[in-house]
């Protein structure tokens, strides 16, 4: 990792030796109480940056969006994301998450890119 070395000032870096380390303690429990599942570490690497790389911390909610980054913005969306849905029977908005649109609407065809529409952003 002659590269890192390069970038050893620089915080990401820094965050990521600190993860990286985090993650083979973990494994090495995982391996001594048996718990490893047959995973070979680099599995349990990958499936640990996938779900850190993909969950949403509060506020408001924790959420879990394991393609959200595989989406784009295009003036024909065939994807919505939701930081409020409503649920019939629920008084507040517990749920987020990505709902493809209705087939008339631009559904999501099998190798489709994944669209979203362009918004104004609310950064304040």
């Amino acid at each position: 990792h002659a590269l890192l070395r390069h970038f050893q000032a620089l915080p990401v870096v820094q965050r990521t030796e600190t993860w990286k380390t985090k993650v083979a303690e973990e494994w090495r429990k995982l391996v001594q109480e048996g718990e490893d599942q047959g995973l070979s570490f680099d599995e349990f690497k990958w499936a640990s940056a996938v779900v850190t790389t993909r969950v949403y911390l509060p506020p408001p909610e924790y959420m879990f969006m394991p393609f959200a980054d595989m989406m784009n913005t295009g003036a024909s969306p065939n994807m919505e994301v939701y930081d409020c849905l409503e649920i019939e029977g629920r008084d507040s908005c517990d749920f987020f998450g990505l709902l493809a649109m209705p087939e008339e609407a631009g559904a999501v065809r099998r190798g489709a890119e994944l669209l979203q529409a362009y918004k104004e952003a609310d950064n304040g």
